[in-house]
């Protein structure tokens, strides 16, 4: 496999001039690391070596499993691969990535299937956990983008490029690629799930994202051609001024990582709900969950490593199940995006509804819960075209945190939870119904529910006062109740709890808005619930501008002290 020139110069570059990392001196190695070794025969020897507590330089690889994978480090292989591992049983995409890790000068590379004792729960939670410095600490991270599975390998194309001087003698290079490149390309990131899927498959997956925030610089693979990114620079092979300049657009996403513990600890609680660490990490959220998972439990650690770097910035909160003790009351307020998570649309009605339901993985008040696209009241990817973050405050809270309830499942404090955990809150809480105005259909998404009042001024069932402006997102769009709905069926147990007044900015045509929120539950026992949704209402605001705290609801309910699992 041949370098381009230009992914020399890129290194040296980024060395000689940004603060990417401390690439001078040497960096801690993880637990284990593959070792190559040349031997001129064009199959270097590689092994599996256990190099925890020893320095050096060393390359990551970013690649998509694809199912099947013809070799892992088991229990059983453990000590055979750390004799030796034959060449002809490696796949193509790891021989491409350690033949790529030699031509950069480096003889170790960190690849997770062979480096983690994949049958081993023990060794992969702990080297889940320590995600965040496997990546953090290694001198590149190589991303092949465009191989769907470790057998396709890298599929770099030829380039096709002419350089030399003019008469005058300035120098010039050409570079050609497909017309239709453009169309693909993965920076900024505003193509369709579908185009990514098919053009970029490494760009779906949910490892990817803390992958990508967490090294100090990623070459990406393309089978167009190569993309450097770091803390200073993104760039691709053609050096096009104009695709340059849009994927640099891409450096936002760092600042999702911008360390804003200095000025977040001078806030007030309330101003601390809308600062824009909180909005850089329900942002952050909202990326995460466009992507795939192949385990369904991975959720949340596939996150852990960035969590604990913001938990580093945070130190006088917690982490709870995705969500901070110190932002409780606004990171409660996530949504499911309208629609079906673009992972679940190929699947059937059946596996969807085994997917979407409520997991064990995070309790029912956690996005991580959810197989879905989550977003937040100031999301920048939603509503303000990418801003990041987009402007808002909260405007009043209706409800308060008295316990949260959430222990760790393994001795990773950003990882798995135990199931059981349980929030306690105190606030107006109201029964209501749910009306189905096709109540023959067995599943609905939000569109057309309704919710009517069970209490009131005359204790009947009463329409909200501003039924044209509200908005329903119910947890699991193709079973909203977790089982099939029967209007009217006093076994729904439907209440929902007001929690807050949000001004929004929008980008759209609406200009500000303010949005009331409601928790949408669903009574599973004596003062203990399940979340199902969220009901949103959005209000005007005055002509003069005066933002007046007030409900939507015609009435404010009873205040209750009640258990959310």
């Amino acid at each position: 496999m041949g370098l381009s020139p230009q992914v020399s110069d890129w290194v040296d570059e980024c060395n000689a001039k940004h603060s990417c990392s401390n690439f001078t001196e040497a960096q801690s190695f993880p637990t284990r690391l593959l070792k190559i070794v040349k031997t001129g025969t064009g199959k270097p020897q590689v092994s599996l070596v256990h190099s925890a507590g020893q320095k050096g330089q060393y390359a990551c690889l970013s690649h998509c499993w694809g199912g099947h994978l013809p070799i892992r480090t088991m229990r059983a292989t453990l000590d055979t691969f750390t004799d030796g591992i034959s060449w002809n049983d490696i796949p193509l995409t790891y021989r491409d990535a350690m033949q790529l890790t030699e031509k950069l000068g480096l003889e170790y590379i960190w690849i997770d299937s062979l480096c983690i004792v994949q049958d081993d729960p023990d060794d992969w939670a702990r080297e889940a956990a320590s995600m965040a410095d496997v990546y953090a600490n290694c001198y590149i991270t190589i991303a092949a983008v465009s191989s769907a599975n470790c057998a396709e390998g890298f599929k770099i194309p030829a380039e096709l490029s002419v350089s030399g001087s003019t008469s005058a003698g300035q120098p010039y290079r050409v570079f050609a690629e497909p017309r239709d490149v453009d169309r693909y390309h993965p920076f900024p990131p505003i193509l369709t799930a579908l185009k990514i899927e098919v053009a970029w498959p490494l760009l779906s997956r949910g490892w990817v994202l803390q992958e990508r925030l967490l090294s100090p610089r990623v070459l990406y693979i393309t089978q167009f051609e190569m993309i450097w990114e770091c803390r200073g620079r993104i760039c691709c092979q053609c050096d096009d001024p104009a695709r340059n300049q849009r994927m640099s657009e891409g450096l936002k996403d760092f600042t999702l990582l911008k360390d804003t513990s200095a000025s977040g600890w001078l806030l007030t609680d309330t101003e601390r709900l809308s600062s824009d660490s909180t909005k850089n990490w329900h942002n952050l959220i909202e990326r995460y969950t466009e992507m795939h998972l192949s385990v369904p439990a991975d959720k949340l650690p596939a996150i852990s490593g960035v969590a604990k770097r913001i938990a580093a910035q945070r130190p006088r909160t917690s982490y709870i199940a995705g969500l901070w003790r110190d932002t409780l009351a606004i990171d409660l307020l996530w949504v499911r995006q309208s629609g079906r998570s673009w992972a679940l649309q190929s699947q059937s009605q059946e596996m969807r509804l085994a997917r979407m339901a409520l997991q064990d993985r995070a309790p029912s008040w956690s996005w991580a819960c959810r197989d879905n696209t989550i977003v937040f009241p100031f999301s920048a990817i939603f509503y303000t075209n990418g801003e990041t973050p987009s402007a808002g405050v909260v405007r009043h809270l209706w409800f308060e945190i008295k316990q949260v309830e959430c222990d760790q499942a393994t001795a990773d404090p950003t990882g798995s939870v135990l199931p059981g955990a349980r929030l306690t809150l105190r606030g107006p809480v109201l029964d209501v119904e749910l009306v189905n105005p096709t109540p023959n259909a067995r599943y609905q998404t939000n569109d057309g529910y309704k919710v009517l009042m069970r209490s009131g001024p005359k204790k009947g069932l009463e329409a909200m006062s501003a039924p044209a402006s509200q908005s329903i997102f119910f947890d699991n769009s193709d079973a909203p109740l977790e089982k099939p709905f029967v209007s009217g069926d006093p076994e729904n147990n439907i209440s929902c709890l007001k929690m807050a007044l949000v001004d929004r900015y929008s980008s759209g045509v609406s200009g500000n808005v303010t949005v009331e929120y409601a928790m949408l539950l669903r009574r599973v026992g004596d003062g203990v619930y399940r979340r199902i949704g969220m009901i949103a209402y959005n209000q005007p605001i005055s002509k003069d501008g005066e933002h007046q705290v007030r409900s939507a609801f015609v009435d404010h309910g009873e205040m209750l002290e009640i258990r959310v699992l």
